[in-house]
């Protein structure tokens, strides 16, 4: 549960996302999206109708892509060591 509760507090409190699509979407950049908060928070995020691009290793992008991220980038490749969206879109 710690895990889940940090994910929304960060989403909720830290970015000022709303988790049940009365805001405005927004771009969510969540890194080491297949952790123990990662998962909570990719999953949350798309509850608000928000843009989720995550970061994750290789072998988990299956499992990130499957949470809900809409884009999922290997961190050890230079577009995710550097964190640019394949979209080009801005956290």
């Amino acid at each position: 549960p710690i895990a889940g509760l940090t994910a929304r507090d960060a989403l909720t409190k830290i970015a000022g996302v709303k988790l049940d699509e009365t805001g405005e979407p927004k771009n969510v950049l969540v890194t080491a999206a297949s952790g123990g908060v990662g998962v909570y928070a990719v999953q949350l995020a798309k509850l608000g109708n928000n843009h989720v691009t995550a970061t994750c290793g290789a072998r988990n992008t299956a499992l990130v892509k499957d949470l809900g991220a809409d884009e999922v980038l290997d961190y050890k490749t230079p577009e995710g060591a550097t964190l640019k969206s394949p979209s080009g879109r801005k956290y």
